[in-house]
């Protein structure tokens, strides 16, 4: 989603080999404030900022039976504890990221899916490597249907092999325990001490646009640019799901969630790199020029995301539509994105309390049981000559958004030709995942077309970050227009999440920012 970024030595006529002359500085910063609810970043009036910005995390949890453990969200990870991210110039709002984690969690099914296994699981215990099973009686065995045979499952290292045969190599922080049951590696899990638990790593180039798109000159500013981020609450799917590593299977459906699911102070700290031009000999200061020429003002275009939430009312079967204004007047629109996670189980009691989904937390896009349909409004005219109404419609416009397809596996994408366990045949509705493979005992059958994310193109070229590089909205709203099939499994009230990628100004003169386009 991210798009070239300006160059600021180039724009004040610094030489290639003025800008090759440079140091870069890292600093690790302290929360101004922090607490359970949000915390607050303030960075030096030094440097220009590096795209490079981390937010170290570390959560521990006050669950300390050894098998029974609320741990991270499957696919989300340490995102989970994200709400929304907001990142200002004084009192100015520069740019606002509301549902985070469920953006997030979108935007990573366009990284190549080696990249994952080898660092989202690493730097933000956040897993969705699969792989295909034999499910034999050992995992190298000769495979039986009601095991999953020919379904999918977590690429595990396998630790059950047969007779002679080293272990498989799968991802890194997940061990198949037996031919059926995966779970986390220890050191993977959060656990009820800070000096055990994993420390996590949030990349905020990957969530704010503006860092990829515009090199803020800290130096030459007169306020200070924040980072505030907004925890998620620490209710039943958020920031953690409960699991159970014990050979009981499945999980009880009715497993108490226990909150004391702490973000750890100490280890709440931001990594930021500052970069600093060097003098050279017989030229000006390129610093000095850089904050002379930002005295007369330039403006930068850089991208923002704008939300609308709604929600489709449970229903026990059958085709529900559902209308959405997304506002949008005046606003340069780039794309489009759009989540549907079921509705979280809150009651009075906790051991019935239930996330959307017991293995993904709350952070999923429940597909339909049959086909979702979707039309976008925009002036009062509807943007596809008829409605996107097949699977691979909808995943070929969602891979229109940026220079990459979407990359997950289409079990976790849709119900529609997947293979039969049974006699190994490709057939229409058909589960990708098996209800006798497991993950912390909870059946894979969880994941059954729950990335079924919806996106809509709207940008004259996804890679490149321009002015007028989307479509116009005039006072007319766009509205979303999206249609699913449900049943009774699915029929449980969906939100409806949307965001959409709308053109920014920010002119930086003498000293200030201003922002325009919000």
């Amino acid at each position: 989603m991210s798009r070239k970024r300006a160059d600021l030595a180039r724009m004040v006529g610094i030489s290639a080999a003025e800008s090759q002359s440079q140091r870069v500085e890292t600093r690790l910063i302290e929360p101004r404030s922090f607490s359970q609810s949000q915390a607050t970043f303030e960075l030096p009036m030094e440097g220009i900022l590096s795209s490079d910005v981390a937010l170290q995390l570390q959560l521990t949890t006050s669950e300390t039976n050894a098998n029974v453990r609320m741990d991270l969200p499957l696919m989300a990870g340490i995102l989970g504890c994200i709400d929304r991210a907001e990142m200002f110039f004084g009192t100015t709002l520069i740019s606002s990221v509301e549902n985070l984690a469920h953006l997030q969690q979108m935007k990573n099914c366009m990284v190549d899916q080696d990249i994952r296994d080898q660092t989202h699981n690493v730097y933000l215990g956040a897993f969705s490597g699969l792989k295909a099973v034999d499910g034999g009686a050992a995992v190298n065995g000769a495979g039986a249907a009601g095991n999953g045979w020919g379904q999918f499952a977590l690429n595990a290292i396998d630790t059950v092999t047969a007779a002679n045969t080293a272990a498989s190599q799968g991802i890194i922080g997940l061990v198949q325990n037996t031919a059926l049951e995966t779970n986390k590696l220890d050191q993977f899990r959060t656990k009820a001490l800070a000096s055990t638990s994993p420390q996590w790593v949030v990349k905020l180039k990957e969530i704010f646009p503006v860092l990829t798109q515009i090199p803020l000159p800290l130096f030459a500013l007169k306020e200070r640019v924040r980072f505030v981020f907004h925890w998620s609450t620490d209710t039943v799917g958020n920031r953690a799901v409960a699991g159970d590593t014990s050979t009981a299977q499945p999980l009880a459906a009715n497993t108490p969630f226990t909150a004391g699911n702490d973000i750890v102070e100490a280890s709440c700290k931001l990594s930021t790199d500052l970069i600093y031009y060097e003098d050279m000999a017989g030229v000006p200061s390129p610093m000095a020029r850089i904050q002379q020429e930002l005295e007369s003002g330039a403006t930068l275009c850089l991208t923002d995301y704008v939300s609308v939430f709604s929600q489709f009312a449970a229903v026990a079967a059958g085709s529900q539509t559902l209308s959405t204004l997304l506002g949008l007047d005046h606003q340069i629109v780039r794309n489009i994105l759009i989540a549907t996670p079921r509705l979280p189980t809150l009651t009075a009691l906790p051991a019935t309390n239930q996330p959307a989904n017991r293995s993904l937390g709350n952070y999923e896009s429940a597909g339909p049981n049959g086909q979702n349909t979707l039309q976008v409004s925009i002036n009062s005219e509807n943007i596809f000559p008829s409605p996107l109404n097949t699977t691979a419609k909808l995943y070929n416009e969602f891979s229109q958004i940026t220079d990459t397809p979407l990359k997950i596996n289409r079990g976790l994408y849709s119900s529609n030709g997947q293979i039969d366990p049974g006699t190994g045949l490709i057939v229409p509705n058909q589960a990708a995942f098996s209800a006798n493979q497991f993950f912390h005992g909870i059946p894979n059958t969880e994941l059954n077309f729950k990335l079924n994310y919806l996106g809509v193109n709207l940008a004259k070229d996804a890679t490149e970050n321009y002015v007028g590089n989307g479509i116009q909205v005039g006072r007319q709203p766009v509205i979303v227009t999206l249609t699913k099939d449900r049943n009774a499994e699915y029929g449980t009230a969906l939100r409806f999440l949307s965001w959409s990628e709308c053109e920014r100004s920010m002119l930086i003169k003498s000293g200030n920012i201003f922002m325009s386009g919000q």
